[in-house]
């Protein structure tokens, strides 16, 4: 059996989409896969590579999925906590199986932030035959947007309706979008970190309202001028709540251009929008020692 699922991007929403904010989400054109055959020996043989590159392996042992062996005991830790909790959900998942051989490889530098997680989780929960936001929810938390992303062939808006996942695709193409790109910082951020340092309890009333407000705009704009303005309208927003000055003001303040963050603030990848060519702006960031850069087409599905 094979499985395949997307990484993920949050173009607008971040943070108050545990809020009940509207989220503009882009589904990547990296993701994870999984193949999974049968063996005959009672054990899970795991192993996970990164661009084909070996990377993790483990055994564990049925039914009880008791770690065996490892080369990395947090990841097959983890890994552990999805089968169990999978089997939770689903108490019938692999409890008469004999062996199973697991491949899995993540398409994308792990480092990127493009849903590394996300996507192991849809692809076992669809393995498992289990809820897929459940599964995640047991284990890692987080607003389930990437999880809805895991599973989108396109953009999608998503939105947690008392504490229920909505969400819908939606048309987003810019035709400006041989002008947006996404540069990666290189200092990978931990999501769960990002939310524990935002004020649950806080009423963000009025943020939400403003997020909603610009997420709508971007997908009806037309222009990129009209869109850059949106997006620092964005960081303002963000800012606030945060408490942190947005990216462009603290790394990249004479970039020509606009700068957004992306998902949790600090790290991962941003948005760069600009009017100069293309080779401009890669000599910009390259210059900032920032190489990994693509473009918006590179990136997502259109």
């Amino acid at each position: 059996m094979q499985y395949h699922s997307n990484g993920k991007l949050m173009l607008t929403g971040e943070y108050l989409v545990l809020k009940g904010a509207k989220a503009l989400a882009l589904p990547t054109r990296f993701g994870q896969g999984l193949q999974v055959e049968g063996t005959s020996d009672g054990c899970i043989h795991w192993s996970s590579t990164i661009k084909n590159e070996p990377w993790f392996e483990a055994v564990f042992s049925m039914p009880v999925f008791d770690i065996h062996s490892t080369n990395n005991s947090k990841v097959a830790q983890r890994l552990q906590q999805l089968l169990l909790a999978a089997r939770q959900l689903n108490p019938g998942f692999l409890r008469h199986s004999h062996g199973e051989n697991v491949c899995s490889n993540i398409e994308f530098n792990a480092e990127w932030g493009l849903g590394s997680s996300s996507s192991l989780v849809s692809n076992i929960a669809q393995w498992a035959a289990c809820d897929a936001f459940e599964l995640n929810w047991q284990v890692f938390g987080g607003s389930g947007y990437d999880i809805a992303c895991a599973r989108s062939k396109g953009p999608i808006l998503y939105q947690l309706q008392g504490g229920n996942p909505k969400y819908e695709a939606v048309a987003f193409d810019p035709s400006f979008k041989h002008q947006l790109y996404f540069v990666w910082l290189n200092q990978k951020q931990d999501t769960r970190d990002g939310i524990a340092a935002f004020n649950r309890q806080a009423d963000y009333e009025t943020e939400v309202a403003q997020l909603n407000k610009i997420s709508q705009q971007m997908l009806t704009c037309t222009d990129l001028e009209t869109y850059m303005d949106l997006m620092q309208k964005h960081e303002g927003v963000i800012s606030k709540v945060m408490k942190i000055k947005p990216v462009q003001q603290r790394m990249f303040p004479d970039f020509p251009g606009t700068i957004k963050s992306l998902g949790a603030w600090g790290g991962d990848f941003v948005l760069a929008a600009s009017t100069h060519s293309t080779e401009k702006v890669f000599a910009y960031f390259e210059q900032k020692l920032h190489t990994t850069i693509f473009r918006y087409a590179d990136m997502v599905f259109s």
